[in-house]
């Protein structure tokens, strides 16, 4: 089976927890205020059942992110300046094998393991130009890899009755 799937997200505003917080409180430890972020994500997959109990999996993505920040810059007079201006990277992320096997599975109840390794082919070195520098290194939320090797492992337990599953 190979699936193309797309993804959005839209983030505004700033948080402490579950507090909301202002630009002015972020200011007192940096100079820059994220406003809002974009990402659009394009993934390919591809899956492959070799028996009727394993099926493994491979999943690629193109990645592309925006972010609009607002800088507070200290004139030389002592004044302060607001200055909106906007990053963004792009590029494919990390890559991401998977199997799923399955232990059993009769009429009422089925169990699956999974497995993963996610391979860090994403970049982690993306660069844009910023109001206090040219070709600086984006923060973490723009970059568009995890730079490091990722496994993962787990497990789904699933009932079904008549009228209901979980």
């Amino acid at each position: 089976m190979m699936s193309f799937r797309y993804m959005n997200m839209v983030m505004e505003g700033n948080k402490s927890g579950t507090d909301d917080i202002s630009d002015n409180t972020i200011y007192d430890d940096v100079m820059v205020a994220p406003q809002d972020m974009t990402m659009d994500m394009y993934m390919l997959g591809i899956m492959y059942a070799p028996s009727d109990k394993l099926t493994v999996m491979l999943m690629q993505n193109y990645v592309q992110k925006d972010m609009g920040l607002r800088a507070r810059m200290m004139l030389m007079n002592g004044m302060t300046m607001l200055r909106d201006f906007s990053t963004s990277s792009a590029s494919l992320g990390d890559l991401k094998i998977n199997a799923m096997y399955r232990l059993f599975n009769n009429h009422k109840t089925s169990l699956h393991l999974n497995g993963g390794l996610s391979l860090p082919v994403g970049d982690i070195e993306n660069r844009d130009n910023t109001p206090t520098m040219d070709d600086v290194k984006l923060p973490y939320a723009m970059q568009l890899g995890s730079g490091t090797f990722d496994v993962t492992l787990g497990a789904t337990f699933k009932g079904s009755f008549t009228n209901t599953s979980w």
